[in-house]
């Protein structure tokens, strides 16, 4: 499952949420929840385009799926309504992409699956301002369709989002702002 990372272990209790312990789940099946994890640095993977990828996953997610097609348009559309690079969709998934690429890509992962729990480690480093425009914006409209939103970010501009709670690290001390 998702904590079973290396080096660290869940030694006692659980994690509820919406009534179900997700403490052992694996990543698929908190995936058919609505979980999306973002990552800071993201893979490439060659041999496959970013819109095919995408396809699979929403299709894996929705038993009543759009037509791929559909999708496609579907997906075009809340893409350009963010300013996001639809030429990504085409090319092999993050394969060759500028960091700020990778994050629109990131992006276009959760416009297409839709997520209701999204997790974003620094969704908001290692790239321009332009990106980063984008990426609060798509995090902004998830938001307003009642997804909650994690995110760790060491970037002060992250204040911008309104965020609901904000938990500030300093020197290993946790204080809710």
């Amino acid at each position: 499952g998702i904590f079973k990372y290396p080096g660290y272990a869940v030694s006692a209790g659980e994690i509820m949420l919406d009534g179900q312990d997700i403490t052992k789940m694996e990543v698929n099946d908190m995936a058919k929840l609505g979980f999306y994890f973002g990552m800071q640095h993201i893979p490439e993977i060659e041999g496959i385009s970013t819109l095919s990828f995408l396809y699979k996953a929403y299709k894996n997610l929705n038993p009543n799926a759009l037509s791929v097609s559909e999708f496609k348009n579907k997906l075009i559309e809340d893409c350009k309504k963010f300013d996001l690079d639809t030429e990504l969709l085409s090319r092999d998934l993050n394969v060759g992409f500028s960091g700020g690429q990778k994050k629109q890509a990131d992006m276009m992962h959760i416009l297409a699956l839709q997520p209701k729990y999204i997790f974003l480690d620094e969704p908001d480093s290692g790239v321009d301002k332009n990106a980063v425009e984008k990426v609060y914006a798509v995090i902004e409209h998830m938001r307003s369709l009642g997804s909650a939103v994690i995110l760790v970010s060491h970037s002060k501009e992250v204040e911008r989002l309104k965020a609901d709670k904000v938990y500030e690290v300093k020197e290993n001390i946790c204080q809710i702002k």
